[in-house]
């Protein structure tokens, strides 16, 4: 159900010409975690394009890896959209499993989830 949500997501953005200013404020608030996590932890793996964060209906969020694009994209959840609160905790969580993006299928260690 979590995937038709993030589908639903991007057809929305596709669909509709509606203002998205808010996506590049999360984005800059994406790229402020990423300097910070890298200095902690190290430099990500750049040969993943990190993409604009988008909003769901989801009740949690998530990211995804597109293998064969070598892109990135973080889904949030529904609460982001009305508490920008939620929405710098979610990305500052997802943004650590983007750090170094593992094999579809595989789970994050517990080291990772719980540093996230």
């Amino acid at each position: 159900m979590e995937h038709l949500l993030a589908i639903e997501a991007e057809t929305k953005v596709l669909l509709s010409a509606s203002d998205r200013s808010y996506e590049q404020t999360l984005m800059e608030e994406l790229l402020r975690i990423f300097q910070e996590a890298e200095l902690l932890f190290g430099p990500r793996d750049a040969s993943y394009q990190l993409s604009i964060p988008r909003i769901t209906e989801c009740t949690t969020s998530r990211s995804y890896i597109i293998r064969p694009l070598r892109m990135t994209r973080i889904y949030l959840s529904r609460d982001s959209r009305i508490k920008p609160s939620v929405a710098s905790l979610e990305l500052a969580h997802e943004a650590i499993h983007v750090l170094s993006p593992v094999p579809f299928g595989w789970a994050p260690t517990i080291l990772e989830e719980g540093l996230a």
